[in-house]
């Protein structure tokens, strides 16, 4: 009974999560924001401990801090300002004016101080002024974080490729049959060396015995038919293909300080890349 309650309790989630509207969003296109973003909710406060997004959008001196941190490298983009606007309006509920970013700059340029400048700095007391972060600072994190970030976006990516694995193998296949059903005369022509030496050993016999198609049994309870060698051969590559998206761009940056160290942050990269790869795979079992 209670294994029910738990389906039933499952199924409901999984409708009303269905049901939201959820936009899909590529995180590269907003790195400038989302890194200023976390880099001043972890090292500064300007509100407190609520430090809410509703008292962020609407300090003057936290925008100023915004505007101070996008500048560097080129980040304030037009893009990168836009979404603050947005960001404000969903999560603080506060309407930013579209041309804030010049105001902010100048309060930023005439008044910012570093934590050196700032008597008896402590980042759990709210500031009065906005914040320099040095440029030591502001490229350690903006790296930290566009590996953080990208490996949203490149999970999205490689489980698309997995599913492209399976269309161009599909389609390989739907080439071949259609062209001995459009062809068979053609067909019955192709028995050049090559191609009988690749019936006779790839495509046609099983992949460790002579029982092709027929069906065996495993402990009495399950029964599976033997794939041939080619059809092991395409399973094999896809086993393949799946290591090395689970595999690649997961390195660790040296002194992280968000993630700090490096086994917590390949812990949260194979969680997220594992988790994005298998629900881009879902689409797949529809």
């Amino acid at each position: 009974m209670r294994v029910f309650y738990c389906l039933v309790l499952l199924s409901f989630s999984l409708i009303h999560v269905s049901g939201m509207s959820m936009s899909y969003e590529r995180y590269h296109d907003y790195l400038g924001f989302y890194t200023c973003n976390r880099q001043i909710k972890k090292s500064i406060t300007f509100c407190g401990k609520s430090s809410n997004y509703t008292c962020l959008c609407s300090n003057s001196n936290s925008l100023a801090t915004y505007a101070g941190c996008l500048s560097h490298n080129h980040r304030n983009t037009t893009k990168q300002k836009r979404k603050l606007v947005s960001f404000c309006a969903h999560y603080g509920n506060v309407e930013v004016d579209s041309n804030w970013y010049d105001s902010a700059i100048a309060n930023y340029i005439a008044n910012g101080k570093y934590a050196s400048e700032i008597e008896n700095f402590n980042k759990s007391v709210p500031l009065k002024v906005p914040f320099k972060f040095t440029n030591a600072q502001l490229d350690l994190y903006a790296a930290a974080y566009v590996q953080y970030l990208n490996n949203y976006d490149n999970s999205v990516y490689y489980g698309a490729s997995l599913l492209g694995y399976w269309l161009l193998v599909m389609c390989a296949s739907s080439l071949f049959y259609w062209s001995k059903f459009l062809f068979p005369q053609l067909t019955k022509k192709l028995t050049y060396t090559p191609i009988s030496i690749w019936r006779k050993y790839i495509s046609v016999p099983a992949t460790f015995t002579k029982k092709k198609c027929q069906e065996q049994r495993c402990f009495k309870f399950f029964d599976f038919l033997i794939p041939t060698r080619f059809e092991s051969i395409i399973i094999a590559g896809f086993y393949i293909l799946v290591i090395i998206v689970h595999s690649i761009n997961m390195e660790f940056i040296k002194g992280d300080p968000f993630l700090l160290n490096k086994y917590d942050a390949q812990i949260r990269y194979v969680a997220d890349r594992t988790g994005i790869v298998a629900t881009v795979g879902c689409g797949f079992a529809r």
